[in-house]
């Protein structure tokens, strides 16, 4: 279990785009895949036929909207498998153009790909399931030994053919099995073997099935599946795929109950869950649709949606369509902020007229590559200051409620003109009030009245989303008193212990009647937590006021008159660093601790106790998962460095 040891949060300024891995202004020609960049993956599936690497528009908005694809054909045993000098033990295969052009495309432009996929009851030649390797009626079906050992062949051979012809394509997961299950969840009926050698087992039947009896022949297939892919595509996952996923009758628990024996709860054979999710305006509602997904992400796995796509029923219309659409991503992005791990979503196919599904329109353009209400729909889900860049997408969620600097580097400034306090409060037996006796700019500023110690005056606590240990910070504050003395912008906050201590930011000798800045534009937060800031001065007895209060990234600086400063080269590297630091680096749930970054990012991270002794040290790539089991229950603070900057996550493990 953990528990985030939050400080108290105040009102900032509206977050606006950063450059950064965070966050990012989508270029003019971006799409969907720049939208949801620090999301997941947003593929389609290309389609050779119909033209689709020779039709220049189609090819374009393939480049502009999306970074993951999928062969619609292509890959699949009908058009991989060669009939002609298989054996038993070397099944022999192909790639046929339309698959070499599309994983040239995928290279070419750095697109991920999706393979689809290898063994699947249609689309499979029924020689490959008869004893002599020839259909008819003659024929014996092949044993279970013998399917395999065919079954590893092919897996081998097409796997090692791909990497030989396109060594550098990212080939970044795969549909191992495909659709075994009816939507009751029993495994489907066997049959499906006809006399026709070219016969693609049209029905629902399954040859496997009337080979092995049952569904086991897909633990084989993941298993022969990891063990060649290592040596292949080490970073390919393994998937298994299905439609009517969400169907409440029995097929989403067989799935659920086949990734806990296969995934890593299991023989840690399959990564992930494929839901086709091939929906309409009437079946499913989306509470079936949720509860699958709510139940998928319990098994700790992968979660990609592999063939989307909302068809348009009768008495229904584009208005609704683009609302369903919504509802899916809404809640795929909901969850993927909540730490599903969500890694990928594919519509199947990029315009309607080229759908399988294309009397009932179902897909984001139309058949001018016009974006439908359904892909606006989509699109304005994300915060423009949430995109990020498709073409290398850090899939690190952004935090909803994170905070990041304006322009000026700033993550509050308060001139007092709203006529409110702006989150500060009293400390000590003062009052605090809004006022236009005094202001340094503007017409208000904010009087500390009746104080009778020097600790007494006003303080703001800190949002913690924005204000890091660990990490400096710009802060200043404009002040006056009509008695001279020293006045003091200072910290208040919780150190390891859990003690309150205190430290000075700044300070500044005031003249009676004058207005004094009192700044420091490279502050260092200790280690600790619960940050506020206040205002006070020597002179126990004296009133003061203050106004035009600002706290910025490292070098961001405020004019006494209230107007920004220069935004100089540190200054913005300062909120590219804030910007890319307000995504939780790490996560921990339960006894493992999750590292959110890219997976080139080398990560250090340090587990220290309450007392800042060192109870753990890692090194770790981005998506990297470690285990804290070896660390006793208590208060932590987990330390992460990365890039130069430094971020630290206060937990406790049960």
């Amino acid at each position: 279990m953990l528990v985030m040891l939050a400080a108290m949060a105040v009102g900032i300024v509206a977050a606006v785009p950063c450059v950064g891995s965070f966050v990012y202004a989508q270029p003019a020609d971006g799409g969907l895949k720049d939208v949801y960049a620090n999301y997941f993956r947003i593929g389609t599936c290309y389609q050779w036929r119909n033209n689709g690497l020779t039709d220049a528009t189609y090819r374009n908005t393939v480049l502009r909207e999306f970074n993951s694809v999928t062969h619609e054909d292509d890959l699949k045993p009908y058009a991989t498998m060669v009939q002609a000098g298989s054996t038993d033990n070397n099944i022999q295969v192909t790639l046929n153009a339309g698959a070499r052009q599309i994983m040239a495309f995928c290279t070419t432009n750095n697109i991920g790909l999706r393979g689809h996929a290898l063994v699947w009851h249609q689309q499979t030649p029924n020689w490959f399931f008869w004893a002599n390797m020839q259909s008819g009626n003659s024929s014996a079906r092949a044993s279970v030994a013998t399917m395999n050992q065919r079954m590893e062949s092919y897996i081998k051979n097409l796997l090692e053919l791909i990497k030989r012809d396109f060594p550098s394509l990212n080939l970044y997961a795969y549909d191992v099995v495909n659709e075994i299950f009816r939507d009751n969840g029993t495994a489907r009926e066997a049959g499906g073997l006809g006399n026709n050698a070219t016969e693609q087992n049209g029905t629902d039947q399954s040859p496997w099935v009337q080979i092995y009896g049952n569904n086991s022949f897909a633990d084989s297939a993941f298993v022969y599946a990891r063990r060649h892919g290592a040596t292949t595509f080490p970073n390919m996952k393994l998937f298994y795929n299905d439609f009517n996923e969400y169907h409440p009758d029995g097929k989403r628990e067989a799935m659920y109950t086949m990734a806990m024996r296969l995934g890593p709860a299991g023989r840690n054979v399959m990564d992930g869950i494929g839901m086709q999710s091939h929906l309409s305006t009437s079946w499913p509602d989306m509470a079936t649709y949720k509860s699958a997904l709510t139940r998928f992400i319990a098994t700790g796995l992968e979660i990609h949606v592999t063939e989307l796509d909302i068809t348009i029923e009768s008495g229904s219309n584009e208005t609704r369509q683009a609302e369903i659409y919504a509802e899916v991503f809404k809640a795929l992005k909901e969850a993927r902020e909540d730490g599903a791990n969500i890694t990928s979503v594919s519509v199947w196919g990029v315009t309607d007229d080229r759908s399988w599904r294309a009397d009932r329109n179902p897909l984001l353009f139309n058949n001018s590559f016009a974006k439908k209400p359904a892909y606006n729909s989509v699109a304005a889900l994300v915060p423009e200051a949430h995109w990020g860049d498709g073409k290398n997408p850090t899939l690190t969620p952004p935090d909803p409620d994170a905070v990041v600097p304006d322009a000026n580097g700033f993550f509050f400034y308060h001139d007092f003109e709203n006529n409110t306090t702006q989150g500060w409060v009293r400390r000590g037996d003062v009052t605090v009030e809004n006022t236009t006796a005094q202001k340094n700019s503007g017409s208000r500023a904010l009087f500390v009245n009746g104080r009778t110690q020097n600790w007494n005056g006003a303080i703001l606590p800190l949002n913690d989303r924005a204000f890091k240990s660990g990490t400096e910070y710009s802060f200043s504050v404009m002040a006056m008193s009509q008695t001279a003395g020293t006045m003091s912008l200072s910290l208040q906050y919780n150190d390891v212990s859990g003690t309150e201590s205190y430290d000075n930011i700044g300070s500044a000798v005031a003249t009676a009647g004058q207005w004094v800045q009192i700044s420091n534009t490279s502050y260092q937060l200790p280690a600790g937590t619960n940050f506020s800031i206040y205002v006070e001065m020597d002179a126990a007895n004296a009133s003061f006021y203050f106004d035009d209060a600002m706290g910025g990234v490292k070098g961001a600086t405020i004019n006494p008159d209230g107007t920004p400063g220069d935004i100089t080269a540190s200054v913005q590297a300062g909120r590219n660093a804030a910007c890319a630091s307000a995504a939780q680096l790490v996560t921990v749930r339960g006894r493992t601790l999750n590292v959110n970054a890219h997976s080139d990012s080398k990560v250090k991270i340090r587990v220290v106790n309450l007392t800042g002794k060192t109870i753990a040290n890692f090194a770790a790539r981005g998506g990297a998962n470690v285990s804290l089991r070896k660390i006793p229950a208590g208060v932590y603070i987990v330390e992460t460095r990365i890039d130069g900057r430094k971020t630290t996550t206060p937990v406790v493990l049960r």
